[in-house]
């Protein structure tokens, strides 16, 4: 017999479902471990106590892998021993009496009360999943059932697999003690999940399929009842060759490279097949039966679902509908089919509930909209067969139909009427979904083919609006770094001018093109460069050079300043694009103003008309040609370069917000999208695009890149705490909806427990 062959009996199958699971709940529980202890060195009352728990932390972090090993190691073995002579029991724990307390070291027996508590727990809690495992062991190998001492699938063997690897730790019993503690509740605690997959497979395989989960009458080690297992005659013959040890030892069931996110998710799953398991136990009457009154319904095979399933998929109705609703719908095609009343077995039940909930969270979904919802829903039962032929599709994140889904719900999640002309997203994510309806039969490339085409498709719709979002952040950061130059050059204005009684067209030429040449100049140097310095330097001279002069140092001294402004003052006119006509006229009116003040005779020699302006009255040339900022996107400057400064609001800085909303958005990334309420009560969909380092404003645009909203850091906030906006999560559907339904399970069990 090869090996291929020796390693696909029922026995090997279910032995490989046992040590994958238990790798899940190892890692599980290690995780765990680390967590626990580093919170009670948190909270330890001294500093020795805090050092000894950081030293065990750090001592299973060191020792966790040869542990985990270890475990399997002892737990294979076990398996092997089984399948060659039946196991034997073990010798009970012997009663502790005082007078043998002296005989026994104080640390060893509060171990081995511990492990005895865990064994003794588990066993009780899972008596009726561990007899009917015992019996389709027996039944599989041809041999008596095992007890509860000799189940190598057990409590009992899975506690002596962590007894005998507890010196591998090294650390002080009360470090020990907890991670006795954990393996209870993270690994026998979660064991339902487990036993009751291992019972499917047997299921499946043909092993015993009709046995009721009931118990024998006089407990452990009671002789199964007649026709279960062989005789003692039959056992002690020679073994089949189904029953080589040989194909356990060589077989690899283990997979070692189980790690990271997988490991999570199966961590997960196992946890709702428990969760799934308790619930039916609540509920025995079967969810998914036929409707024949007092028949004996049979368990259908999982092709009779599949064959029920391919009907529904062609010819469901397009509408959406509720997981009820399918559930229905394939039980009377199943009784079409069969005209028997057959019933899904636990094992498919739970599967189909599970993808059931997947879907009823799609339609619950807030990162979705009502008509991607709608749509994906309709995916649902061609989900079921996939996984009814795939049970990796909740474990794996690299699954061929997960990925297809999750790619299909990105997309969804900024999807808005407003801004996909003509449909084409939408109807181009439907055509996906029709394939899968219509082309979908035991095919899993087919999703890997379909999430290929989207992603081409989507590829060309996102570098338009990659494009479209880069000048939409430049135009911005253009407008908002002109408005902050503005604010600056104001804010010079004001202080080198406040007080201070200036010749009209002294203010006028600071106020208005020097104005602009401040704007520019902090535009094009920055504030701290010597450029801007020189500049505002020039607002400095001019406003000393009009004041009154009443020595001859300071008139000297004004002689000597005049050729050097003149020629700042011409440059700067040159910048902001003053006409040269304008320019002269500028000159004139200033040098009739500066002549004033230098000759105490001025009004003796020159005569003035009688309608010509005094050099205190005169005005600046009104004609000024506009001025188009170097800069993407910025608007143009003006003589009314400060106009409309009061009617946008100083930007609120982040240290005046509160502490938790000032973390809130401080927190957020480019790329998030949101949900806002509209004035109207409707709603938007935004993404942040860009963060401006100048005003802290946030920009959000839509799925096109086009600009919807720049929003100040003061008002998002608000937004965000009266729920006028919500980010919407990044997280996959599928891990948001594997959170969502395991919470959502416990929930239920400690509300009916309660």
């Amino acid at each position: 017999m090869n090996r291929s062959s020796r390693q696909d009996t029922p026995y090997h199958q279910c032995a490989r479902i046992f040590l994958r699971g238990m790798v899940s709940l190892l890692q599980g529980m290690f995780e765990s471990v680390d967590n626990a202890l580093f919170e009670m060195a948190e909270k330890a009352d001294s500093n020795a106590l805090q050092t000894h728990y950081f030293d065990g932390m750090r001592q299973v972090r060191k020792t966790r892998s040869s542990v985990e090993n270890e475990i399997l190691k002892s737990l294979r073995a076990s398996l092997i021993t089984y399948q060659k002579d039946g196991g034997s029991a073990s010798a009970p724990a012997p009663e502790v009496s005082e007078e043998s307390l002296s005989l026994v070291e104080e640390a060893e027996l509060e171990e081995s009360l511990a492990i005895s508590e865990m064994v003794a727990k588990g066993e009780n809690r899972l008596s009726r999943p561990l007899f009917a495992l015992a019996q389709r062991l027996g039944e599989a190998l041809n041999r008596t059932p095992p007890d509860d001492e000799s189940n190598p699938l057990g409590p009992a063997s899975i506690c002596s697999a962590l007894r005998q690897s507890g010196p591998l730790f090294e650390v002080e019993l009360p470090v020990l003690l907890v991670i006795y503690k954990l393996f209870d509740r993270q690994v026998l605690e979660q064991l339902d999940g487990l036993y009751q997959q291992i019972n499917e497979r047997f299921i499946q395989d043909g092993v015993m399929p009709q046995l009721q989960h009931s118990l024998p009458p006089t407990g452990r080690g009671t002789p199964p009842p007649a026709g279960v297992g062989p005789t003692p005659a039959a056992a002690e013959g020679p073994l089949p060759d189904h029953q080589d040890p040989a194909a356990l030892e060589e077989a690899p069931y283990v997979d070692t490279h189980i790690t990271g996110e997988d490991a999570e998710d199966e961590r997960i799953m196992q946890s709702i097949l428990s969760l799934l398991s308790a619930r039916r136990q609540r509920h025995p009457a079967p969810e998914l039966a036929g409707s024949t009154a007092g028949s004996a319904n049979a368990i259908a095979q999982t092709q009779q679902l599949l064959n029920a399933l391919s009907v529904l998929q062609s010819t469901a109705p397009p509408e959406v509908s509720t997981s009820a609703d399918v559930k229905s719908m394939l039980l009377s095609e199943m009784d079409r089919l069969d005209g028997t009343g057959t019933q899904a077995s636990s094992d498919d039940e739970d599967t189909i509930d599970l993808v059931a909930m997947l879907f009823d969270f799609i339609l619950s979904d807030e990162n979705l909209p009502q008509p991607m919802q709608v749509m994906l829903s309709r995916l649902q039962i061609p989900y079921i067969k996939v996984a009814l032929i795939d049970r990796q599709l909740f474990a794996s994140r690299g699954h061929p139909a997960r990925r297809l889904l999750d790619t299909l719900a990105d997309l969804a999640l900024g999807w808005a009427a407003e801004t996909d002309r003509g449909n084409r997203l939408h109807d181009f994510m439907a055509g996906v979904v029709d394939r899968v309806i219509n082309d979908f039969d035991d095919d899993l490339d087919l999703f890997d083919e379909l999430r290929q085409e989207l992603n081409s498709y989507v590829a060309k719709l996102q570098k338009r609006a990659q494009v479209a979002e880069k000048r939409t952040t430049e135009a911005t950061e253009g407008k908002q770094r002109l408005q902050q130059a503005r604010r600056t050059a104001a804010k010079v204005i004001e202080e080198r001018l406040a007080d201070q009684e200036l010749p009209r067209i002294v203010e006028e030429i600071l106020n208005k093109p020097w104005a602009n040449v401040l704007v520019l100049t902090c535009l094009r140097h920055g504030e701290d460069s010597s450029q801007f310095s020189d500049a505002v330097g020039f607002v400095e001279q001019m406003v000393w050079s009009v004041a009154p002069k009443d020595d001859a140092a300071e008139v000297s001294k004004l002689q000597k300043l005049l050729p050097g402004l003149s020629a700042q003052l011409r440059a700067g006119l040159e910048m902001v694009a003053y006409h040269e006509d304008d320019v002269k006229d500028v000159f004139k009116s200033l040098k009739k103003l500066y002549q004033s003040m230098l000759d105490k005779q001025f009004r003796e020699k020159v005569k003035l008309a009688a309608d010509e302006p005094t050099p205190s009255t005169m005005s600046l040339p009104a004609a000024v040609a506009p001025v188009q900022l170097p800069i993407s996107g910025a608007a143009e400057l003006s003589d009314g370069v400060f106009d409309d400064l009061d009617s946008e609001p100083e930007p609120v800085p982040l240290e005046q917000l509160e502490a938790a909303l000032r973390s809130q958005v401080e927190s957020l990334e480019p790329g998030t999208w949101f949900q806002f309420i509209t004035e109207d009560g409707g709603e938007q969909r935004a993404k942040l695009s860009w963060k401006s380092p100048i005003t802290g404003n946030y920009l959000f645009v839509d799925q096109k890149g086009i600009k919807l909203a720049d929003k100040p850091v003061a008002e998002l906030a608000q937004e965000l705490a009266s729920g006028e906006a919500i980010a919407l999560e990044t997280v996959p559907l599928f891990d948001r909806a594997l959170d969502a339904i395991a919470q959502r399970l416990e929930e239920t069990r400690v509300e009916t427990e309660s």
